[in-house]
């Protein structure tokens, strides 16, 4: 509860510290694992965020929030594939995850300027997720 007080004082560094003790002391509790990786994202520490979200999945492969964070961690990290599969794992598992479905878009959307801007190629083929599609750059 102090390290959740902390976090909306933005008092990251002392929120980040209560996260790693509760982590420390309960390994098995996602509720710590999950406070770390969400304010290490809000920090913008986003390469810590993603490895505390990749060791809550090993608590727990199935919960919508801490996929959520490693998408996110990966949209901020600007690996935008891996964060395409990882935002779709999170609808997977929660239809109408609203952050998800934006940072999903946010991830295409990227990917899809990185194409149009890269200029080696003036017929490209683009995976996106489950759908390909062809780009024919004028």
């Amino acid at each position: 509860a102090l390290s959740e007080t902390l976090v909306r004082e933005r008092s990251y560094e002392k929120a980040i510290e209560g996260f790693k003790k509760a982590v420390e002391l309960a390994p098995k509790d996602l509720k710590g694992h999950f406070g770390l990786a969400a304010t290490l994202n809000e920090s913008g520490r986003y390469r810590e965020a993603l490895d505390a979200a990749q060791a809550a999945l090993l608590v727990d492969q199935q919960n919508s929030e801490i996929h959520y964070q490693a998408g996110l961690a990966l949209n901020n990290l600007k690996k935008y594939p891996e964060a395409i599969r990882i935002l779709g794992k999170t609808l997977e598992l929660a239809k109408d995850h609203i952050e998800a479905h934006y940072h999903l878009a946010l991830s295409h959307e990227a990917t899809v300027f990185q194409v149009f801007t890269a200029g080696a190629d003036k017929d490209a083929w683009l995976l996106l997720g489950p759908i390909t599609v062809h780009f024919n750059i004028l």
